[in-house]
């Protein structure tokens, strides 16, 4: 009668370890799970934010090789790094077009976290004063600086309007030199 007994319990103690082995892989799985599931989320966003990117009919590119600018952090979405928030750095705008801008600074930013910027800069002599948002960020390893493309979000027409002048005239200028 003893054996059986211990038998008994013996075989419910495998059981239950057996149990407690396959609700920990389930509850391991599930982490897994819920992280694919934030990085699909984080996909998704991404795509939704790149569907949003309107290109300019009217819209071509200029390159400035190193115009110098300011830019200010206005606004973060992410309240982890409303440390930003008013901080201002250097870069150097390489591109530009009417609706957006590429410039290059060696300071590292989350673009993924949804950040609006306000640049200053100077093209033939005139200031520009433009709100935007980084939409793409790009890492060049062998200089060590951060490539930025930032899209308009606040430029009034006469700015445009002026800006695409200002573009023209410093694309024939380029022309004469080719």
């Amino acid at each position: 009668m003893i054996y059986v007994v211990l038998y008994a319990v013996l075989l419910n103690a495998g059981l239950l370890i057996s149990l407690m082995v396959f609700v920990h892989k389930f509850k391991k799985k599930d982490g897994i799970i819920d992280s694919l599931k934030k990085e699909k989320k984080n996909w998704e966003k991404q795509i939704k934010e790149a569907k949003k990117v309107t290109v300019d009919p009217n819209s071509y590119n200029v390159d400035v090789t190193k115009t110098d600018c300011q830019v200010t952090i206005s606004q973060i979405d992410n309240v982890k790094y409303n440390n930003l928030v008013d901080k201002y750095f250097r870069g150097a705008v390489s591109n530009i077009t009417t609706s957006s801008l590429t410039f290059t600074s060696p300071i590292s930013l989350p673009i993924q976290e949804g950040i609006f910027i306000q640049t200053v800069f100077t093209l033939n002599g005139e200031s520009f004063d433009v709100k935007a948002k980084l939409m793409k960020k790009q890492e060049d390893l062998t200089t060590g600086t951060n490539i930025y493309w930032a899209k308009f979000t606040l430029i009034s027409v006469k700015d445009q309007e002026r800006l695409r002048a200002v573009m023209y005239r410093k694309e024939i200028e380029t022309r004469k030199y080719i």
